[in-house]
């Protein structure tokens, strides 16, 4: 209890600890109260303390429960194998929060799964989202807070993280101000609302943080002012991201700034008007974007919906994808089986966050592998359009052959979910991880090897390998073949004969 006490000091109220010991996880106190009831499972008490608990091996079911419920989820794992008389130790190795977890049956797979992060001062709003599933990362700044709500309300973020003290603190007699506050309250209504220290929102230093964790000594490639007002807001989200991970994020490789000038701004009464994402009924189907999409991959649906959020103004943007669509409809052949080959591709840019972030299972290089099947298919067929925009989409796909190959080699056909389980590399690949996997599937076949090799170096006729549970596998021989013992023998025990 002093472990359990120790981590749950470390968390906010809005956190479910989930202790694991032995099979299980346990909740203690308020937590388990809490946890009995949104999961709906059994609330039983040892000394007068409350407890609930939930197999581990089907956490993720309970845990899901938990996000949707607006609960953060933290995982205490035991650390080494337990050992009679001794306490076992324990760390926190993760917290599941609906902005930042990253397991695949958490996501949904045609949205993206955002993390917003936002200050307001004199010069308006400043901005940050991450979908840190995919490493999709953006900074916005403007002075006038009504538009870049209306940017809010579009990308429909899953958590958000203001500086302690928000939104009161930024109460205003303005009268525009005040409109923009009840804009606000109506984001921040029905979502998972976290806060941090109001100095990580500095500028200076949210712009070190990220340097820091996207490896680069200044941002110019992004074409991101260091002095950006989002970058507070950014290093924020940074901060937050790795506390839950307890690890810095690993799969965030540059961030872009949104530019409100280049998109058509659309405000949430209009958005709910036109029920662009959602219908009236609050469901994706029956809305213009589940009219709409027709997409064959998980990302492409993403995309899709981030074509809906941020239209674009440029002219020549417009037309580019207006010939795109003209040209797959003019060649229904060759779009039906482009869409086939696509069916193949798996959900890469989560697939990578996960690996990246150290969510590793056997199965998601196997997604890899299988996806990199489908390239070469995907170039050809997208080659054979007369369009020069569907040329230059041909030329941009890579194969990667070399590995393909790699995997082809490496990986079984059949991969089981867990690394535990074992199994996934294919026989052939390395020949000690053969020679290892030969013991254990023909021990006995080596033992009677190993016992004909003995006879014959020896010399003794009737040298046998025995086994017992005192000494494990031993030699066996009698004493009128001592003379013949070779030297590296090593006398554990002897008997009358």
């Amino acid at each position: 209890m002093q472990q359990y006490l120790e981590v749950k000091a470390k968390l906010s109220p809005d956190t479910l600890l989930l202790f694991r010991l032995g099979d299980f996880y346990e909740m203690f106190d308020e937590d388990a109260d809490k946890g009995a009831e949104v999961l709906d499972i059994t609330l039983t008490q040892r000394n007068g303390q409350p407890m609930a608990g939930i197999p581990y091996h089907a956490a993720d079911g309970y845990i899901q429960k938990c996000l949707r419920a607006g609960y953060k989820v933290a995982i205490c794992e035991q650390m080494e194998t337990p050992k009679p008389g001794q306490l076992v130790k324990r760390s926190l190795t993760r917290i599941l929060t609906p902005g930042t977890t990253l397991e695949d049956q958490h996501l949904e797979a045609a949205h993206n799964q955002y993390l917003l992060a936002l200050d307001w001062g004199a010069n308006g709003f400043a901005a940050a989202w991450m979908d840190l599933s995919t490493g999709d990362f953006q900074v916005a700044a403007s002075p006038s807070p009504a538009i870049l709500l209306n940017v809010f309300h579009a990308l429909d973020p899953r958590e958000i993280v203001l500086p302690e003290g928000a939104p009161e603190a930024w109460q205003s007699a303005d009268e525009s101000t005040a409109k923009s506050m009840e804009d606000l309250a109506r984001l921040l209504e029905g979502r998972t609302v976290s806060h941090r220290l109001p100095e990580l929102f500095d500028p200076r230093g949210g712009a070190r943080t990220v340097m820091e964790t996207l490896g680069v000594l200044n941002l110019d490639g992004f074409g991101i002012a260091r002095d950006h007002p989002g970058l507070g807001p950014a290093g924020a989200l940074i901060d937050y991201a790795a506390e839950n991970l307890c690890a810095t994020p690993a799969n965030l490789r540059g961030i872009r700034e949104y530019r409100t000038a280049s998109c058509l701004q659309i405000d949430p009464a209009t958005l709910r008007n036109l029920e662009i994402f959602r219908s009236s009924k609050g469901g994706r189907k029956g809305s213009l974007l589940g009219a709409m999409d027709r997409t064959a991959t998980a990302a492409g649906a993403r995309l899709l919906e981030q074509y809906l959020t941020r239209p674009p103004l440029e002219l020549e943007e417009l037309r580019r994808r207006q010939d795109c669509v003209e040209e797959f409809l003019s060649a229904p052949g060759l779009t039906s089986e482009t869409q086939e080959y696509l069916r193949g591709v798996r959900d890469l840019p989560r697939i990578l966050g996960r690996l990246r972030n150290g969510l590793r299972n056997p199965r998601e290089p196997g997604a890899v592998r299988q996806t990199l099947h489908q390239l070469p298919h995907i170039r050809s067929v997208l080659s054979e359009f007369r369009s020069p925009v569907l040329e230059r989409l041909a030329d941009g796909v890579e194969e990667f052959t070399e590995l393909r190959e790699l995997l082809d080699r490496a990986l079984n056909d059949a991969l089981p979910a867990q690394l535990q389980d074992g199994g996934f590399i294919a026989d052939g690949y390395d020949g000690e991880l053969d020679r290892l996997r030969s013991l254990t599937r023909d021990s006995r076949a080596w033992i009677r090897e190993f016992e004909a090799a003995e006879v014959k170096r020896s010399g003794i006729k009737n040298l046998k390998v025995k086994y017992n549970n005192a000494f494990g596998y031993f030699i066996e021989v009698t004493k009128a073949n001592l003379s013949l013992v070779p030297d590296d023998y090593l006398r554990k025990q002897t008997m009358t004969n």
